[in-house]
């Protein structure tokens, strides 16, 4: 991943007046398509250091859509099971 480098070298808080566009970006599921699965890689990374980091700012949302994702009952209800892992890392 040619961005992954150089998101890590921009400060997490510039991130901060995003966090609601980025977490609902996540939470619409890829299509099959390499390159979408890799940005939202990306915009998971991003999530993770701003819940390290802020978690005052960040995390609210990410229950928010944790909570969707639990009342649905398709196959939408897997389309973050990414973001137990996530919530999990940040956790511990």
């Amino acid at each position: 991943m040619l961005l992954q480098p150089k998101l890590q070298r921009i400060a997490t808080r510039k991130f901060l007046p995003l966090v609601y566009q980025i977490i609902s970006r996540l939470s619409t599921p890829p299509p099959n398509d390499t390159r979408a699965t890799r940005f939202q890689s990306l915009l998971a990374s991003i999530v993770v250091r701003l819940g390290k980091e802020y978690p005052h700012h960040s995390l609210c949302q990410l229950f928010a859509l944790s909570a969707t994702d639990t009342q649905a009952k398709s196959s939408a209800a897997t389309r973050t099971s990414w973001l137990s892992s996530a919530y999990v890392s940040l956790v511990d």
